[in-house]
Parts: structure tokens; sequence; C-alpha cells
């Protein structure tokens, strides 16, 4: 089997920003890249479900962000070192303890649509779509102004320094989007969403829906020479032995990081397809109650529930052996910031005799065998789901609590979760992105919204709100990590989140693709850009 690990290092973003405070960063550099014939010089990745629109700051759906990839681009991008790359960015100026930031922008750097890239588009993403995004809250609350000193240069003002900002500026967290097609109308109604202008390296020109999406090489791209590959097809296969074996038979060349799983990545390694273990932070595999329901309001519920779930076994049978178990509110990944001393498998570890137990002393007692009847929905687009359920309903079977199944397509799920709360109990995978101010906070944050992704539970806490507020407000580990463990004693107090496992980011590729190296040469999602890649 090819493959190609990085070591995961401590999480080092807030570290990162405070180092560099004493400094300016590096103009990034551009190679040059071999024109291929146009027969085989179109790359062919695979996603799972067809997305409901092609703006990253509005969805975060993983075939959203995979395709957004590669036509749009942001200040910079976090590489595996954790440090900030130049994309629309060459250079910046960090000032006032980290109070004042100021952005040299890239010059002669054009739109797809041919007009130019300038400080009024990063005002505009900052001060206007920025708000739109599931991941930015936080950053925005720590936000005091943006403003244009000139065409290429922009002043960001910060109420306090604030420790994930290299992270939440990253492309794939907020990247800029051009104000002469957003700055007119509701952005969220804007046929931008689905006919997408960029500056990346390609380009949307045509999208089949429930087929495939296709994007073409940038001719204007700023990085010369830059891509080599003429044309991206992102084919839209839901089944995922159907994916296996388009890959197995060179219809597709890529299957991403947000849908491979570790029985396919088995599968495609004996078959002699390359497997790459992703650098970065992984995903999170949640359980949602809804604690607007009144049974799940209890805490004491909700705690005999969690115990009632067997997730070594879940871990097992439905993720193949390859996910880790879900230890706390912040996975191992952020070494430098959760609590070493929270242990979520001794805690509440698997006993079916003690949670039936717990349900008695929470006032529900089981009549015939029986106690309450709860919903359980769930995706089957998302890996392992199917399994989970089933697993989830004979766990808590045993304790006397039925669970209706309701498998959805995921815009269905995500509406009736988030926006209309109509659910009791929901699975839903979360990236977490470069910290987690970005990628966990938001699952526990007060926010009634009805955005994709924030708060699914209803449960709030004032005093949790303003330990995760206080955390992101540090540029260092320590009082960072102070700050996540006293907030980690609220969560597993109250429990109002199941984190059921911590899965991993692999990617399958074809060997025709070269230089995956530099593709790969950063963290987060772990989606390319393609534009570093060549195809023999």
């Amino acid at each position: 089997m090819a493959t190609h690990y990085r070591k995961l290092r401590t999480l080092a973003v807030a570290v990162t920003f405070a180092t560099l405070l004493a400094g300016t960063a590096c103009t990034s550099g551009s190679g040059d890249g071999q024109k291929q014939g146009a027969g085989k010089n179109t790359l062919v990745v695979a996603i799972n479900d067809d997305p409901t629109n092609l703006n990253p700051i509005l969805s975060t759906s993983p075939s959203t962000m995979t395709v957004s990839n590669v036509w749009a681009e942001g200040l910079w991008y976090l590489d595996g070192n954790f440090k900030p790359v130049p994309v629309l960015a060459e250079s910046w100026d960090i000032g006032s303890g980290g109070k004042e930031v100021t952005l040299h922008l890239r010059k002669g750097v054009t739109w797809h649509d041919g007009k130019p890239f300038t400080s009024a588009d990063v005002v505009f993403t900052l001060t206007n779509t920025a708000k739109l995004s599931a991941r930015a809250g936080s950053f925005l609350a720590a936000l005091d102004s943006v403003k244009a000193v000139d065409e290429n240069t922009v002043k960001i003002t910060l109420k306090q320094a604030y420790g994930p900002m290299f992270a939440v500026l990253d492309e794939r967290i907020l990247p800029i989007l051009p104000a002469h097609a957003l700055s007119d109308g509701d952005v969220t109604k804007s046929a931008f969403n689905t006919a997408p202008i960029g500056t990346g390296p390609f380009k949307v020109t045509d999208w089949q829906h429930g087929q495939s999406i296709t994007a073409v090489a940038n001719p204007s791209y700023w990085q010369k020479g830059k891509p080599s590959i003429e044309k991206v097809v992102f084919k839209i296969i839901p089944d995922e032995a159907s994916m296996t074996n388009a890959m197995r038979t060179g219809e597709i060349d890529v299957i991403g990081n947000a849908i491979l799983n570790g029985n396919t990545s088995k599968t495609l390694a004996e078959a002699g397809v390359p497997v790459t273990k992703l650098p970065g932070t992984p995903a999170l595999k949640y359980l949602f109650p809804n604690t607007k329901n009144p049974i799940l309001a209890k805490p004491e519920v909700r705690k005999a529930l969690y115990v009632a779930i067997d997730r070594a076994a879940m871990i097992k049978a439905a993720f193949e052996g390859y996910a880790e178990p879900a230890t706390g509110m912040i996975p191992d990944a952020y070494a430098a910031l959760r609590d070493g001393g929270t242990n979520y498998d001794t805690l509440f570890a698997h006993n079916t005799e003690a949670a039936a137990k717990m349900l008695d002393e929470a006032g529900y007692p089981a009549k015939n065998g029986s106690r309450f009847k709860l919903s359980l929905l769930y995706s089957p687009s998302t890996h392992g789901a199917e399994s989970v359920a089933q697993i989830i309903k004979a766990n808590l079977a045993k304790v006397g609590v039925t669970v209706e199944l309701q498998s959805l397509d995921q815009p269905t799920l995500l509406a009736k979760v988030y926006k209309d709360r109509t659910f009791d109990l929901a699975h839903i995978g979360y990236s977490t992105y470069e910290d987690p101010n970005l990628g966990i906070d938001r699952a526990y944050r007060c926010d009634d919204s009805g955005k994709a992704y924030q708060n699914p539970t209803g449960y709030c806490s004032a005093e949790l709100d303003k330990l995760l507020t206080d955390a992101a407000a540090q540029v260092e580990n320590p009082q960072r990590q102070a700050l996540y463990r006293q907030a980690q004693a609220i969560v597993t107090r109250d429990l109002p989140v199941f984190p059921l496992a911590v899965v991993p980011k692999y990617e399958a590729y074809s060997k025709r693709i070269q230089n995956v190296e530099a593709e790969f040469d950063f963290f987060g999602s772990g989606d390319p850009t393609w534009a570093h890649a060549t195809l023999k």
C-alpha cells in the first residue's frame, strides 16, 4: 500500500499567532507546470451528494467544500506545520498586541470574470458575507472594524487579541468573495451560489444536478504556469460500493477525506490504489439530543442514554475500527488545549444495567419493559450512519427506550435538526477545522439562528459561552487550556452533546496524479486545490 503519513503535531495555531506578533510573513513563491493533452488531462473527483449550493460561506457541506477549493481562495492557508502560507495576502503586519492586523494584498489578481481583485473584496467579505458563516461567530464578536487603506491594503482592528485568527481567516473557512457580484441584494438568494466567481485555479462552468460539476483551468490565474490540469470533474456518486469500484477501474481519480472510510481504504489499498492519511485535525461523529424535549431536557436522562450506548462496538462495526474513542469535548489532536484528566470512556463507560438504573432514578421507570420513545434522524450519505443508528436503537432497546429511525437526505436532515428542531436524537458528523473555536465550540454555544451546524440541541449556558469566548481571546495555549478545562467541566456535568467517535482523514488518489505531496502540504479540511498537481 502506498501511504503517506504526516505526524500530527500539537495544536499550534494560537502559538503561531503569538509568534507572528513579532514579525511579518514572507511573500509566497510560484512554480511552473507543463500542459498536457486535453484528453488525459482531466481529473475526476468523487463526491457523494449533490450540493445545495457552491458558496462555502453559506454551506459546510463536504461536497460544497471540496468543489469550492478549486475556485475560491482566501488570504492564506495553514500548512502542515500550522503556519499561514500567503495566498491573496502577500504579507501582513501585526501590532498593538495582536489587535491590529495590516494586510498587504497580492497585486495583479483578477476574478474569473476579469474584474480586478482589490481591498474592497476583503472588506466586503469580512464585514458582510462573514456574518452568514457558521464558523465565524467568535471572530465577528472580536472584530472592531475592517477598513481599506488603499486598493491593496486592508487594516483589521480587533476589540481584543483573537487566538484563532489565522485559522478563521484560512481560505477554507472564510474565502474572499467578489463584492461586485454580491453587494446588491440578498447573498443567500444570489445566482452566485450556483455559478460562483473566484480567483482560484479553476472556474466552474457546468453543473449537471445529480451527475457532475465541471471546472476548467483559469487561464488568468495569478500563479504563472498553474494549474497544469485542464479540467476537474466532480462526479456525484452517492453509493459507496459504486464509488469504490469506479476508483478501482479508473473511472475516477480521487475519493476525498469526507467520504473515504476504513473499509474502503483497505479495499483500495489491496487493489494497489494509493491511500493517504491526511495531516491535521479529525472529524467528530456526534449524537445530538434535543434538549427542548422534556425528557431529554434532564441531564440525568442524557447521561443514562450515553452510558447505554456501546461506543467501542460502534467504532468496530460502523467505522471498521479506523475511528478512535471520543473521550471528551476536545479530541486528542488538540493536545495543547484539551483536559487530559477527563475521559468519557471511564466517566460514562458503557453499562446497560447502570444505564437502566440511572433512568429509574431520573423518574422514568420501565412499565411492561418500556420507558419512552424517541426518534433518531440520520443521513445515509454520512459514512457509517446506518450502522450507528441501528446500534443506538439496539442499545437503547435494552434499557426500555424505543427508537424510531428516520433516514433522510442531508438537506432534509439539516432543515429538521437546525431550522425546525423537529427531532429527538440526530446523528451528524462535524469537521473540527483548525481550532476548537471553529469546529467544536459551535456545537455547544447558545445559538437559535437555525444555521446548519450551529448548536442543534437547544442547550444554552451563559457560563459556558463566556469561557469559550474568553478562550478565543487568548493567544497563548496555557491560558486557553485553562479556560477549556473549565468549559469541559460544565459540558461533562450537563452532557448536552454525545461525542461518539473521532475519525481521522484519508484520501485515495490515482497513481497518475503527480506532485501529491505539494497538494497535501496543509491540514484542516485536507481538500486540495489541484493547482500544484500534474497528471501523467
